[in-house]
């Protein structure tokens, strides 16, 4: 990932599409680019909601200021943001943890061609092909 140059517009203009970025790692240690989505965030004003959780915080890190939830992203969590009406997902993780996720996504009849993603390690993402299309590479 590169530097963001701060100094032009915003991204985003009214009236586009919402942007949700749901981060989640085990501790703040292992939560990347802080400073990067806290400014992609200040840019992109309402149209960009950025949520970090953290499955196991270190007892220095403070919920609603270094990260906003404990726990981990599931399928319940995405019910309880978004409306499902119009969204691409973009799923990149452990094997176990995007398959899980998928599936969840899937049994919402969001549809494969919607969910684009990358695992960690030596598995790959076993996919469920809409009706009468090929599975995306």
């Amino acid at each position: 990932m590169h530097a963001l140059d701060d100094s032009g517009p915003s991204p985003w203009h009214a009236g586009e599409k919402q942007l949700w970025l749901l981060q989640s790692a085990r501790s703040l240690a292992e939560l990347p680019f802080h400073g990067e989505l806290f400014n992609l965030q200040q840019r992109g004003g309402e149209a960009m909601h950025a949520l970090r959780l953290l499955s196991q915080p270190e007892p220095h890190a403070l919920e609603g200021q270094d990260f906003e939830l404990a726990g981990r992203i599931d399928v319940a969590l995405l019910k309880s943001l978004l409306p499902f009406d119009d969204y691409d997902f973009y799923l990149c993780g452990p094997s176990s943890f995007t398959q899980d996720l998928y599936d969840g996504i899937r049994a919402l009849n969001i549809s494969d061609a919607r969910i684009h993603a990358e695992t960690f390690g030596p598995s790959s993402l076993r996919r469920q092909p809409d009706q009468g299309s090929s599975t995306p590479a």
